[in-house]
């Protein structure tokens, strides 16, 4: 122990040494807490601001804001649809799954399409008229995902403690091959869709057998790793594995691409783009045939075609 004064003096020289460092540091600690606060608020105002770059533009329905290469905001149509089914009817006489599919085509094919009333339409619109243009008979590729993905809860509801998902995808894949090859072609896996007779009527409403085995053939497309037009039992787990998710094709024209439900004209004749594949119907055009549109194809001939002009449209449509 030492006495007051004593200590009073050995202790001095240290303080002095502390409360010297801290006259320093302190105000640098203050310094550098500030800039990292600038560092921080500047950095989120740049980043909303960025994310803000939509934020004052209102698009119609069927288009989302989404800011181009330079900068600019721009009301696109949307490219995906969610999966949820409430089906609606269309001014145009057409059924369509839910608001966002009926929105997003009325986008796409550039024509107003208000909603009619909820549920599906009692009769689809007639083609045949006048003014009227048939339209090619295809499957989109969000018809063909909501196919999958009912196929997939039909087989998810099979599930049980013994049996789990991948020994109810097995045992679907042993009771489509009809001729035991151990492959599934397009028309083995459209009569195993049909199988299930609830979940195929529900997912067909008012469209067509025809239009049920064309996602059964875009199904196997996409599935088809090996590209041999089937499918092994591998294929068949892969694609219907829930996590999965079938790529989204666009079909290539003029240097550009389109989406799914794009149309585009040659003549009086009317192609339609689905699953990254131009699909055409031609079509006699009137006495007073209309010339080319802006952003349309030339046809050849304003009244018919020949069958090799014909071809050689379609393969310049799905070979550009």
């Amino acid at each position: 122990m030492c006495e007051q004064q004593l200590c009073f003096r050995l202790l001095t020289p240290h303080f002095a040494a502390i409360m010297h460092r801290r006259e320093v540091i302190l105000p640098l600690l203050v310094v550098l807490f500030g800039l990292t606060l600038s560092i921080l608020a500047s950095g989120q105002d740049v980043s909303h601001d960025q994310h803000n770059v939509c934020g004052e533009v209102v698009c119609r329905a069927g288009r989302t804001c989404e800011v181009l290469d330079n900068g600019v905001p721009s009301c696109q149509c949307i490219k995906h649809c969610p999966d949820h089914v409430k089906p609606v009817c269309g001014s145009n006489g057409v059924t369509y799954e839910n608001h966002c599919l009926l929105h997003r085509d009325a986008c796409v094919s550039q024509v107003h399409i208000s909603i009619r009333h909820k549920g599906r339409c009692k009769k689809e619109k007639s083609h045949h008229g006048k003014h009227h243009t048939q339209r090619p008979v295809v499957c989109f590729q969000h018809d063909r995902n909501h196919l999958r993905k009912r196929f997939i809860d039909s087989l998810q509801d099979q599930v049980k403690v013994h049996e789990d998902y991948n020994f109810i995808v097995s045992r679907a894949f042993v009771r489509c091959d009809d001729n035991r090859d151990n492959n599934l072609n397009s028309a083995e896996l459209f009569n195993c869709l049909k199988m299930n007779y609830t979940m195929y009527k529900e997912w067909r409403g008012n469209k067509n057998d025809f239009v049920g085995s064309l996602c059964a053939e875009s199904m196997v497309d996409v599935a088809d790793t090996d590209r041999d037009w089937s499918l092994s039992k591998k294929e068949f787990q892969a694609f219907l594995r829930p996590t999965y998710h079938p790529p989204m094709k666009q079909c290539p024209l003029d240097d550009g691409f389109h989406n799914d439900g794009d149309e585009v004209k040659t003549g009086c004749n009317r192609c339609v783009c689905a699953g990254g594949i131009w699909t055409c119907i031609a079509s006699r055009c009137g006495p007073r045939s209309h010339g080319r549109k802006k952003g349309h194809l030339r046809s050849e001939s304003k009244h018919h075609m020949t069958r090799q002009e014909w071809e050689r449209i379609l393969q310049d449509l799905n070979h550009n």
